[in-house]
């Protein structure tokens, strides 16, 4: 199961770094195993496109000129 940490890391079941989420966000994050989120502001991670590991380098798509 993933934890906060005081700082913000969303930790991994063996205390590995995922990912940090800003203070005002970390409260209605949704987790897994939530049922549901009880806060002013729900927040969803989209994380179809998330990298991490050997390929983090991939998690920035530059614009183009054709964009």
């Amino acid at each position: 199961m993933s934890t906060f940490d005081k700082n913000g890391w969303m930790k991994g079941p063996h205390g590995e770094l995922l990912f940090w989420v800003q203070e005002h966000l970390r409260h209605g994050l949704h987790r897994p195993g939530n049922t549901v989120v009880i806060a002013a502001q729900s927040v969803k991670l989209d994380i179809t496109h998330f990298v991490h590991g050997i390929f983090w380098h991939k998690c920035h798509d530059p614009i183009t000129d054709d964009d």
